[in-house]
C-alpha cells in the first residue's frame, strides 16, 4: 500500500523538491500538495505530474484536520506571509502552534520538518527568521510529535541569486559575505527531497532525531574561487570582497532587515562556540542521505551558464 505523504510550499524551492523526489517512487508514495491557490499554474503542473491537490491555510487550524487524516507522514516548512513585516517570527510561531494542534488531531504518525538554529541562544543576537523556526522545533518536541526535525545548510542555488556577486565595475564581481576564513556548511536544496524520502522511507531510524543536512563547506573566499574559476571564461571575475560586519551594515544601512543579516553572519561567525556546531561538518552523514546531490565546485560547473547571466544587470540593493 502506497504512503499518503502531505508536502507543505508544494509549489516552493523546498516542498517542490520533496514532490519530485516522492512522485520519482510512485508506485511507493502517494503526494498529497497543499496549496493556497490550486488552480495557479504550478499547482496544475503537480496535479498533472500525478499529485493530489489540497488547499490549506497554516493560519487556520481547521483547514488543516481535514487535509491531514488519513495520511501517514508530512513535511512542513513555514514562512510567515511577509519576512521582515511587524511580529513576523510570532505569526510563524502560531503556525506552528496551529499545526502541532491538527497533528494531534488526527494522530499524525511521523513530521519531517525544516528548522533553522536558535542564534540568540547563540550569540545573543536575535534573528527573527531564524529562531522562530527554532522555536516552533522546540513546541513540536514539547508537544511529542512524531518529529524528524532537519536544519538546512546555506543553499547553493542562494550564488545565483541572493548572495550572487555585485558588479564593481566592468568585467568584475565581488561576493559580500563578512565570515572571513570561517568556514560554513552548504547545501543542494534540489536535493533536500531525495534526503526526505529517505527519511519517509526509513521512519523508525528517524523518529525524534535531529538531522542537519550539509554537502560541502567552504570559506566565503574557497567560494570566490570557485565561482571565478568557472565563470572566468565568460570574461567576469569573481573576487572576495572581505567584508566586514561593519562594512556590511555600512554599505546597506538603508536596507530593510539589514541588522538581521549582520545577526546572522555573527550566528555563523561564532563557529565551535555554538555547542552544535559538530553537525554542521557532518558531510558523510548527509551524503548518505543525498547521495546524488552535488559538491558546490560541480554546481557551479554545471550552471555557469545560468549563474554568469544572472550577475547583469547588477542589483541595486541587497535583497534578503
Amino acid at each position: 500500500m502506497k504512503k499518503v505523504v502531505i508536502v507543505f510550499g508544494a509549489t516552493g524551492r523546498q516542498g517542490g523538491s520533496v514532490v519530485r523526489a516522492l512522485l520519482e517512487e510512485s508506485e511507493k508514495f502517494h503526494v498529497r500538495a497543499v496549496t493556497r491557490n490550486p488552480t495557479s499554474p504550478k499547482a496544475q503542473a503537480l496535479q498533472a505530474a500525478g499529485c493530489e491537490l489540497v488547499q490549506a491555510e497554516l493560519a487556520q487550524t481547521e483547514s488543516l484536520i481535514p487535509i491531514l487524516q488519513g495520511a501517514d507522514c508530512c513535511f512542513l516548512v513555514t514562512v510567515p506571509p511577509q519576512q521582515f513585516a511587524k511580529d513576523a517570527d510570532k505569526i510563524e510561531y502560531q503556525y506552528g502552534m496551529n499545526f502541532a494542534n491538527a497533528c494531534m488531531a488526527v494522530g499524525l504518525h511521523h513530521l519531517v520538518f525544516t528548522t533553522l538554529p536558535h542564534c540568540e541562544e547563540v550569540t545573543g543576537c536575535p534573528v527573527p527568521w531564524s529562531d522562530s523556526k527554532a522555536k516552533v522545533t522546540n513546541y513540536f518536541k514539547e508537544k511529542n510529535l512524531p518529529l524528524t526535525a532537519v536544519t538546512l545548510s546555506d543553499f547553493y542555488e542562494n550564488y545565483a541569486g541572493v548572495l550572487k556577486p555585485r558588479k564593481v565595475k566592468d568585467g568584475v564581481y565581488t561576493i559580500e559575505i563578512p565570515t572571513g576564513e570561517q568556514a560554513y556548511g552548504m547545501m543542494h536544496i534540489s536535493f533536500l527531497g531525495e534526503a526526505v524520502r529517505h527519511i519517509f522511507s526509513h521512519r523508525e531510524d528517524y523518529i525524534h532525531r535531529d538531522i542537519t543536512l550539509v554537502t560541502d563547506r567552504h570559506t566565503v573566499g574557497e567560494v570566490a574561487q570557485i565561482m571565478n574559476k568557472h565563470i572566468q571564461p565568460f570574461g567576469k571575475t569573481i573576487e572576495n570582497a572581505q567584508f566586514t560586519l561593519d562594512d556590511l551594515r555600512e554599505k546597506y544601512k538603508t536596507q530593510l532587515g539589514i541588522e538581521t543579516l549582520v545577526n546572522w553572519y555573527k550566528f555563523i561567525l561564532a563557529g565551535e562556540a555554538y555547542p552544535g556546531y559538530a553537525k554542521y561538518m557532518d558531510i558523510e552523514g548527509s551524503r548518505k542521505l543525498m547521495p546524488s546531490a552535488k559538491t558546490f565546485d560541480e554546481w557551479v560547473e554545471e550552471n555557469k551558464e545560468a549563474i554568469s547571466a544572472a550577475l547583469d544587470p547588477p542589483d541595486k540593493s541587497i535583497r534578503l
